[in-house]
């Protein structure tokens, strides 16, 4: 498959309302409906203060490969606890919007006014203060020799 017609990708602004509904980008809502879908996994970023939001599809790789790990390895358990503890199903509503729980909102900080990043397999979604900060901040040169690009 062509990663360019199946990635999420771009940024986009856009805000919540009172009862913390957002709409997410038609395009991502259209590469979602390509891929038999109309919800998304929401979980706090493991890496980032954001949350991420996964379709179905690849929420169920990631946990198939977290399956596999050592069952009793105290990391695997605090990974697992992460992630699934706070996951939740959001479906998207015939106008376009998810509601974000509350909990979810609290845990990213997230304020009226959020970006939306397309990061491939997933997209993130940013408190816009924050992701403004983030981004403005230049990459170490050493990253991207380490990552081959």
């Amino acid at each position: 498959m062509d990663p360019l017609s199946t990635g999420f990708f771009g940024e986009y602004q856009h805000a919540t309302d009172d009862k913390g509904r957002l709409s997410i980008p038609v395009e991502f809502r259209k590469l979602l409906q390509n891929q038999g879908s109309e919800e998304i996994m929401l979980v706090p970023s493991l890496m980032d203060p954001c949350l991420d939001a996964f379709p179905l599809s690849e929420w169920a790789a990631l946990v198939t490969k977290l399956a596999s790990m050592q069952r009793y390895s105290e990391d695997t358990i605090k990974l697992k606890r992460w992630l699934f503890g706070p996951a939740r199903k959001c479906s998207i509503d015939r106008i376009g919007r998810i509601l974000v729980p509350l909990d979810l909102r609290k845990r990213a900080e997230l304020t009226r006014e959020v970006i939306i990043v397309g990061v491939l397999e997933k997209f993130q979604i940013w408190p816009a203060l924050v992701y403004e900060h983030v981004v403005s901040q230049a990459i170490d040169p050493e990253v991207i020799r380490k990552s081959e690009l």
